[in-house]
């Protein structure tokens, strides 16, 4: 195992190198790359973590919704087309049908919309660390990008308190929805 292991290690490193390594030494680009590979992190987490609960939630709903009937069915078909796949209703949609069959309380469900809102700006950003103003005010204070609980999330401790926050509610809501 430890073999295994360490080949694994060899290869994550080969590939962040081949993506992330300045092989000039000029600080400004080493830098830079390294400015790049937080940001990868801190989006891969977040929208694998979007992803995984996404997954979760649509499994949970099938399961209410379709409990006693075959496999094989166009029930099933439909449902399947409903919640998965490339033309499946979005995410929102999908915790407010959730939420209506009663898979989710009130906090979940404010917590998971507030993390769907933090994954689409995750999305449709490149940079992550960025500060951002609603309408036009230059009196008001610019909110960062990435906003968890009023904090900018781009900052580690921030972070920790988010993967605290939504680690365990991924795993309450894997128990609760695999009983």
């Amino acid at each position: 195992m430890n073999r295994k292991i360490q080949k694994l290690r060899r290869e994550i490193a080969e590939i962040e190198d081949a993506f992330y390594g300045a092989t000039d030494g000029d600080p400004e680009n080493v830098y830079f790359f390294l400015k790049l590979k937080r940001d990868h992190a801190l989006r891969g987490i977040i929208l694998e973590l979007h992803l995984s609960l996404e997954d979760l939630i649509a499994h949970a709903i099938r399961n209410k919704l379709l409990a006693g009937f075959s496999v094989r069915t166009p029930r099933t078909h439909s449902m399947h087309e409903l919640l998965e796949g490339e033309r499946s209703i979005g995410f929102k949609n999908k915790l407010e049908l959730a939420r209506s069959i009663g898979l989710l309380s009130p906090t979940e469900y404010r917590s998971l919309s507030k993390l769907n809102a933090i994954r689409n700006r995750c999305s449709h950003n490149w940079g992550l660390n960025q500060f951002i103003r609603r309408k036009i005010r230059p009196a008001k204070k610019k909110r960062p990008l990435l906003e968890y609980e009023g904090r900018n999330l781009y900052k580690v401790d921030v972070y920790r308190d988010f993967i605290a926050h939504y680690g365990p509610l991924y795993a309450r809501l894997w128990m609760k929805f695999n009983r």
